[in-house]
């Protein structure tokens, strides 16, 4: 189902949530304020159980004060949308989503997408955990044996200066060593992956 998108004067959360649609491929009608048209108002109204929903809280007078009519509300809103509409406002169906974020977008996706991008966060989240304790157990293992943190690294890499750096910084970002890299180290250090995965006693 195309999503119907009303952006407002903020161009660069305009551009984020554009930007985030557009990656997760998911179908959406632009339309900036100044193109918002005064059936599209009527039918905002239509759709929302409560107005303010979409309106601004400087309207809320219009909500206490049952001697306004509906036409004033409408005539002031269509006056200044901009102004008095809580931009960007999303339309998909029935529903309706206004002062859209970043964080709100995952609605948008389908259920077996938001899965799947929950099971990737998971993974990855498991992964960053795995390689935490892979690196906490690798200077636990090379201080217990007495080596030479340098020693071994040239051992593993033959004093490649850029294999060291990229094995580090890949450590950084929570991405573990590809596997000949720990099959060497397990024979360097006369180990096993278990050793390298265990969970450890913290030290009183």
């Amino acid at each position: 189902m195309t999503i119907k998108i009303f952006f407002g004067t903020d161009e660069d959360r305009n551009q984020e949530i554009q930007n985030w649609l557009d990656f997760h491929s998911v179908p959406y009608a632009r339309c900036d304020y100044q193109q918002f048209e005064k059936q599209d108002l009527l039918d905002l109204f239509q759709l929302a159980p409560d107005c303010f929903v979409f309106l601004s809280s400087r309207l809320i007078d219009y909500k206490m004060n049952h001697r306004r009519t509906f036409s004033e509300l409408v005539a002031r809103v269509w006056n200044k949308p901009e102004q008095y509409l809580r931009f960007p406002i999303a339309v998909r169906g029935d529903d309706i989503y206004a002062d859209l974020v970043l964080e709100d977008l995952g609605t948008f996706l389908p259920k077996e997408r938001r899965r799947e991008e929950r099971r990737a966060i998971f993974l990855t989240l498991a992964e960053i955990e795995q390689t935490r304790l892979f690196e906490n157990n690798f200077r636990r293992i090379i201080q217990e044996k007495g080596f030479r943190l340098s020693a071994v690294e040239d051992e593993l890499f033959g004093k490649d200066r850029g294999a060291i750096e990229r094995f580090w910084s890949g450590l950084q970002r929570g991405r573990m060593p590809p596997r000949e890299v720990r099959d060497r180290l397990n024979s360097i250090l006369e180990t096993t992956d278990t050793d390298f995965t265990k969970m450890t006693e913290k030290r009183k």
